[in-house]
């Protein structure tokens, strides 16, 4: 019969231990394309004689152990149909430039030679992608897909029909292709130039770090200096400075900040007599006062 989803289950039972398989082909998910996955459980029976559950899930390690057979279905874990892994092009670029050899390996399924050559010449995700395809990684992950979906139609019995609206993996198109094709011709991916680019951009990375280092210098010296410069005012003023916060975030000025517990009001009267008395051109500009009512 065909089928759009195919499923299989599978236990094996053994004296002290119960492992049960679900393996799928289909879009469960709801995102455009049929995906494999393979699952498990893992019960152990207890001296006195019950089932216990142990673990679940994505527990791989057991079904390999006990179901092999099914290691194609493991390498295939969370792949589309045409067996590209998830986010085929920017998963796979990110752990070439950011995790360890074994991981990427794994998620490209790709040999030792292959990893070397990807992590020597990929200097970008555009690039990388030309590599997958130049190299054959997208056709031989259909072909490891079309043999696990020829072993999951002999275990269920039935046919799949893929009606994936998209993969994983998306191909150049033909103007990336050329631009990619010009570039080498033009030498830009040579070592000498990629090692160039490298050095512009650790370059222009500590510039703008620096850029930013003495923007950040510069605000908190105006800063500083608004706050002096409102301070200096007040004291000259005769306002008490103990009982006085300028708030620079929002440019304004308060008295009786903390509690008449801890330092003497400033009263209406003195806080009016100030206010007349504020020459707000030696300021920053916008400034405001408040008066806390006396607690």
């Amino acid at each position: 019969m065909e089928t759009y989803a195919l499923k299989y289950n599978t236990t094996r039972n053994m004296p002290k231990k119960r492992v049960e398989v679900n393996i799928r082909l289909n879009d469960e998910c709801k995102n455009g394309h049929a995906d494999f996955a393979i699952t498990g459980t893992v019960y152990e029976k207890s001296p006195n004689g019950r089932w216990s559950w142990t673990q679940s899930g994505c527990c791989h390690e057991p079904i390999a152990r006990y179901f092999p057979q099914f290691q194609p279905f493991i390498d295939l874990h969370l792949c589309d149909a045409k067996g590209a892994p998830m986010y085929a092009q920017a998963n796979g670029f990110y752990h070439l430039r950011n995790s360890s050899r074994e991981l990427t390996m794994e998620y490209l399924r790709i040999t030792d030679q292959e990893y070397d050559r990807f992590f020597r010449e990929a200097e970008d995700q555009l690039y990388f992608t030309y590599l997958l395809q130049t190299m054959g990684i997208p056709a031989r992950w259909e072909e490891e897909a079309r043999a696990a979906i020829r072993q999951l139609e002999e275990l269920t019995g039935d046919t799949f029909v893929d009606r994936s609206e998209r993969y994983q993996f998306t191909p150049l198109t033909d103007e990336e292709f050329q631009l990619i094709e010009t570039r080498i011709a033009e030498g830009y991916y040579t070592p000498a130039n990629i090692r160039k680019r490298k050095a512009a951009a650790i370059r222009a990375k500590n510039k703008a770090e620096m850029a930013e280092l003495r923007a950040e210098a510069r605000n908190a010296k105006l800063k500083i200096d608004k706050k002096l410069q409102v301070n200096l005012l007040v004291k000259k003023l005769g306002m008490p400075l103990d009982n006085f916060i300028y708030y620079d975030h929002n440019n304004t000025g308060v008295f009786n900040w903390l509690p008449n517990s801890l330092r003497t009001p400033v009263t209406p009267e003195q806080f009016n007599d100030f206010l007349c008395r504020v020459d707000y051109r030696k300021l920053p500009q916008g400034i405001q006062f408040q008066l806390k009512p006396a607690s």
